[in-house]
């Protein structure tokens, strides 16, 4: 699904569900946009205009502004993908670096 999508949109409610949005992490895999609510651990990640948009939770309004910036500008969702997705390591990475903690000396 994210594949064949525009961006992610994530309109969440509440500050104690999203704990760390793995969703998050798959769009950007993806090169995805994000268009998340600002809430729990979204605005840590998320940066508004730099690798996604955020909108306050609980406001169809922004919600829906967001996501038309995204269909109607698609080289700003493209740059927000991009960004994302330097913000995410794959498997290999994680085990070079565990590797080289391991074996210093």
């Amino acid at each position: 699904m994210l594949d064949a999508s525009t961006a992610l949109v994530l309109p969440s409610v509440s500050n104690y569900v999203e704990a760390f949005s793995l969703a998050i992490t798959e769009a950007w895999a993806r090169g995805k946009p994000v268009a998340a609510s600002a809430v729990g651990e979204v605005p840590y990640r998320v940066r508004h205009m730099v690798n996604g948009l955020l909108v306050p939770p609980r406001n169809p309004k922004a919600l829906a502004d967001a996501m038309l910036q995204l269909v109607r500008d698609r080289k700003l969702g493209e740059r927000l993908g991009a960004e994302g997705r330097k913000n995410i390591r794959v498997w290999d990475e994680i085990v070079d670096e565990l590797i080289k903690i391991y074996t210093k000396k």
